[in-house]
C-alpha cells in the first residue's frame, strides 16, 4: 500500500465517520519519494539529510541521533 492509498483511506473514513473532510495535496517531484521512516534511517547512519527537510528538523534529527 502506498502512502497516498493509506491517506485516502483515513480521509474516506473521517468523512464517514465525522464529516470531516480532508484535502490531499501532491507534492513536487523532488520530494515525492522521501518518507519520515527514510529520512530518519539516512540520518541514523550518518547520511546528510539536511536537503531533504528544514533546518529545525535537521537540527532535532541530529539531536536526536547524538549529532551524527
Amino acid at each position: 500500500m502506498t502512502d497516498f492509498d493509506y491517506e485516502l483511506q483515513m480521509a474516506q473514513l473521517n468523512l464517514q465517520a465525522s464529516g470531516v473532510e480532508t484535502m490531499l495535496m501532491a507534492t513536487a517531484p523532488a520530494y515525492s519519494f522521501l518518507s519520515s521512516s527514510i529520512v530518519k534511517e539516512l540520518a541514523h547512519y550518518g547520511g546528510d539529510v539536511s536537503s531533504m527537510i528544514p533546518a529545525n528538523v535537521n537540527t532535532a534529527i541530529k539531536l536526536r541521533v547524538g549529532g551524527k
